[in-house]
């Protein structure tokens, strides 16, 4: 074991000095760059060369710890590194989490009983012992018709199809949302008659033309507090998202905040969520009371099948987005 110090090399167990090669290949003694022969290594008297061996051992005591702590500091560095992604992945893994559960279940109050129709719910019809466990509005929904469409593709295939008109669902705002809907509301409604102080203060939240956060607004504000509306991010601008922000805009709002304003809407989320402070009727409105009612909607669908509205589909198709249509139909 040997190592340089100054310019020369040192041996590790007597400290002495020896020849060291320079980069031109040739030999020199310690702190000298002036080439020698090996034989003419120069001795020094005791008392120097134990100062200086001291002097050497004061230097690389102090530097030693510096390797240590270097070593340290990137062990830190890649433990941020990798663990920085994984901890921000379990923390939106952990909101989302909560906000799934935020609205909750809850039973129907004695007002709901008295007001509300039981035999109106398709998921009440065939489990009747629901109807005094969970909440329901009927929210002036009825069953919504299946028309059938044909037409001829471009190669001259006639092709026919069924649709459920859920966009007939309500007078007020239609579309798959008023379902998710009936179950969520009632819930909130519930809870806010029982004095949760939660639901007094609700967020909906959903993009710039969403359906959720226009058909809460709409069906909320009969029997429920104003409402803050969360845009999460922007949506294409057209006609139709447009006519959604735009009728959000036109109703009492407790408050509204949109992309551009990050900081408020996670504050608003994570409040909610962790703190307590509200409750969040989630994108799509997917949470279990949400797709309770879509679970209603496939019932109502059999129901209409059975009864010879149309035939049993091979498949059904539906557009996607925050999955809990799909969830209830599975």
């Amino acid at each position: 074991a040997s190592t340089h110090s100054t310019g020369s090399r040192t041996h590790a167990s007597c400290g002495g000095p020896i020849p060291c090669r320079s980069a031109d290949g040739s030999k020199h003694a310690r702190g000298s760059r002036e080439p020698i022969l090996a034989a003419r290594v120069p001795t020094r008297p005791k008392d120097i060369h134990h100062l200086e061996n001291r002097e050497w051992r004061r230097q690389h005591t102090q530097q030693r710890p510096m390797a240590p702590l270097a070593l340290g500091l990137a062990k830190v560095g890649a433990g941020l590194a990798i663990g920085t992604p994984v901890a921000l992945t379990g923390a939106v893994v952990s909101l989302l989490t909560k906000m799934h559960g935020s609205v909750g279940v809850a039973a129907p109050t004695k007002r709901m009983l008295a007001e509300e129709d039981a035999k109106a719910c398709a998921l009440f019809r065939h489990l009747p012992a629901l109807a005094e466990k969970i909440a329901w509005r009927s929210l002036g929904a009825d069953v919504t018709p299946i028309h059938r469409c044909a037409l001829n593709t471009p190669s001259g295939v006639p092709v026919s199809f069924f649709v459920k008109r859920e966009d007939l669902a309500s007078p007020v705002y239609g579309g798959n949302k008023v379902r998710t809907l009936q179950h969520q509301l009632a819930v909130i409604e519930s809870k806010y008659e029982a004095g949760d102080p939660r639901c007094a203060n609700i967020h909906v939240m959903g993009t710039g033309g969403s359906n959720q956060v226009v058909a809460t607004a709409v069906h909320a504000r009969e029997r429920l507090p104003k409402l803050t509306a969360l845009w999460m991010d922007k949506d294409v601008p057209d006609l139709d998202n447009t006519l959604n922000m735009l009728s959000t805009l036109s109703m009492p709002l407790a408050a509204k905040f949109n992309w551009a304003e990050p900081l408020p809407v996670l504050k608003r989320l994570v409040g909610a969520a962790f703190g307590g402070d509200g409750v969040v009727v989630t994108a799509g409105g997917n949470c279990p009371a949400g797709v309770l009612g879509q679970v209603g909607g496939l019932l109502e669908l059999a129901e209409q099948i059975e009864a010879g509205a149309m035939p049993s589909p091979d498949r059904i198709y539906l557009p996607i987005g925050s999955s809990c249509t799909t969830s209830g139909l599975i």
